[in-house]
């Protein structure tokens, strides 16, 4: 019984040490600030589960977003494997509660994109 433990425990330290080198590579060659991986539980709820940052000050682990901005319609898309580059926040034709939510966490272009079959909870 300890053997499996011990082994979901490497497995687990395995695909987070993965999913880290992954953001590095991703932050560097696209040449960002900061490079986050949010994670959707349940019900469209989630949160922020790993980043990369230039900065410390610029961390929002554990952050839960903001949920009243991403709904179903938007899900759906993200579902389908849609991504979405907003070059300018301030330019770009968004709803204002998703512009407020990006300004509240210094966000000033944005890059989303799904990865699906995700990694799975711990």
């Amino acid at each position: 019984m300890s053997y499996r433990i011990f082994e979901r425990l490497a497995q687990n330290v395995a695909r987070n040490t993965f999913i880290q080198e992954t953001l590095d590579n991703i932050r560097s060659y696209i040449q960002s600030e900061r490079v986050v991986l949010y994670y959707f539980y349940r019900e469209w709820k989630g949160q922020v589960t790993f980043e990369f940052l230039s900065n410390g000050k610029l961390s929002i682990y554990g952050s839960t977003g903001a949920d009243e901005c991403f709904n179903d319609e938007y899900a759906a898309m993200y579902q389908e494997g849609r991504v979405r580059a907003i070059e300018g926040i301030e330019l770009e034709a968004i709803h204002p509660c998703h512009r407020d939510f990006l300004r509240s966490i210094r966000v000033k272009a944005n890059l989303v994109v799904p990865v699906l079959g995700g990694y799975g909870g711990c």
